[in-house]
């Protein structure tokens, strides 16, 4: 088992969410919830995967083995019914995905961080469908079941 983690942690960050599958059922809970986060956080565009099949992968962990205990501290307060955000920068990118954010702000970065007219997305959420909250890339991620969303709708700009 640690020969196979050792040859996954030299993966590239986008090659790992790739591969995360081929290993995770040989994965105990922790080394399963902690590889899992570092392969979706490491891909700069996880998004782009199947959207079931990570969502699969997702429904498997476990709040307090995926999360830091900042991050877990942060979860545990968020509201049972929440506010989250997307920017999404094209017409190829999914409204739908699970990573979202709990910032206005990081959304419109994200709507148009490639110098696009990209949008930003609002929507509700419960909170027994965020899988987890991560501040890893100081981005206020929530990843969560897309699925799941009410009340979606695109925020206007007011110039």
């Amino acid at each position: 088992m640690v020969e196979i983690i050792k040859r996954f942690n030299l993966l590239g960050g986008h090659q790992k969410l790739n591969e995360f599958p081929c290993i995770a059922y040989f994965l105990n809970k922790k080394e399963y919830n902690k590889l899992l986060i570092q392969s979706y956080i490491l891909n700069q565009f996880p998004n782009r995967k199947p959207t079931s099949s990570l969502i699969r992968l997702f429904e498997r962990t476990k709040p307090e083995l995926i999360m830091s205990k900042k991050e877990l501290k942060v979860y545990q307060k968020l509201p049972q019914k929440l506010k989250v955000f997307r920017g999404v920068e094209d017409n190829k990118t999914k409204i739908k995905g699970l990573s979202w954010t709990l910032s206005k702000e990081k959304a419109d970065w994200f709507a148009n961080r490639f110098k696009t007219e990209g949008k930003t997305y609002e929507a509700i959420i419960d909170k027994k469908y965020i899988f987890c909250y991560t501040n890893e890339r100081q981005e206020e991620e929530v990843i969560l079941n897309p699925f799941k969303l009410k009340n979606i709708w695109m925020v206007l700009k007011y110039e």
